[in-house]
């Protein structure tokens, strides 16, 4: 029996139930069908215009790799700088540390002897800090190399002074310790009095005499009326106190008027090993 359908109703006659429902069914079957493709295929374009960007969104995505491409720049650069910067603050920091060492060798280059500095040294005169500036450098053997003196030559250890103890002895002699042969001497006072330097006369019975802190004034500045006269005097007052302090070192010493930190010093008598 033939149906219609309208606004979701069965039109017949005649038809029996059964044949109703099974068009009633039917027809919301289709309508299901049609209402499914319907939204379908809108899904479908909806999500093809997501993936499909526009001009504008190119636009965007470019700027976007731009910004992330100048930023790896950006950070290359920051890095590089903070690796130059590094260096060049290493390299500030071992000029220091070589300055500290050049003026520490420098002052004590009379009881040096030609010979790089050892730890029992350095501890001896109260400089221990220093051996960790050797340490950075590149430790004892490589400075002295640097430095042009002797390492590791000692009997039983390194450096000058090793073992105060050991050089020193009981009775303060220290064997390393150079003087300049009178001639020698005298010229080289000579030099330094014409420069304008005045030279004190000073002494010390201390068992560790590069110590700064152990010497004792004898005479102070000493000057005369010209260079002959002033050598002569300072001389002369220097084996006074020689005579006067027979167990103790003898050293004239000056301020460097180049660098008032800085001494200017010639020892001029050693106690002998019976004083």
């Amino acid at each position: 029996m033939a149906c219609w359908l309208r606004g979701g109703r069965v039109l017949g006659s005649g038809s029996s139930s059964t044949s109703g429902t099974s068009a009633v069914v039917q027809g919301k079957f289709w309508a299901a069908q049609r209402g499914a493709v319907g939204c379908g295929s809108r899904w479908v374009g909806h999500e093809a215009r997501a993936l499909t960007p526009s001009r504008g969104g190119e636009g965007e995505l470019s700027d976007l790799h731009q910004a992330l491409h100048g930023d790896m720049k950006g950070v290359s650069a920051t890095r590089a700088s903070t690796r130059l910067e590094k260096a060049q603050s290493k390299e500030r920091n071992r000029k220091i540390l070589l300055e500290h060492l050049a003026e520490f060798v420098h002052e004590h280059q009379q009881w040096l002897g030609g010979k790089f500095p050892s730890r029992g040294y350095l501890s001896s005169v109260g400089r221990i800090d220093l051996a960790e500036a050797i340490r950075k450098l590149g430790g004892p053997a490589k400075v002295a190399h640097m430095f042009g003196l002797k390492w590791g030559v000692d009997e039983g250890g390194g450096g000058a002074l090793g073992k105060v103890e050991r050089d020193a002895g009981s009775n303060g002699v220290v064997d390393s310790i150079n003087t300049l042969d009178k001639a020698n001497l005298k010229l080289s006072i000579a030099e330094n009095v014409e420069k304008g330097h005045s030279f004190m006369v000073e002494h010390t019975n201390s068992k560790t005499p590069m110590k700064e802190s152990e010497w004792t004034l004898w005479k102070p500045p000493i000057s005369d009326s010209s260079t002959t006269e002033t050598v002569k005097r300072i001389l002369e007052e220097a084996e006074m106190c020689a005579k006067h302090h027979p167990i103790c070192y003898v050293r004239i010493t000056a301020f460097d008027k180049g660098n008032f930190s800085r001494k200017i010093t010639f020892l001029l008598h050693v106690p002998s090993a019976g004083s």
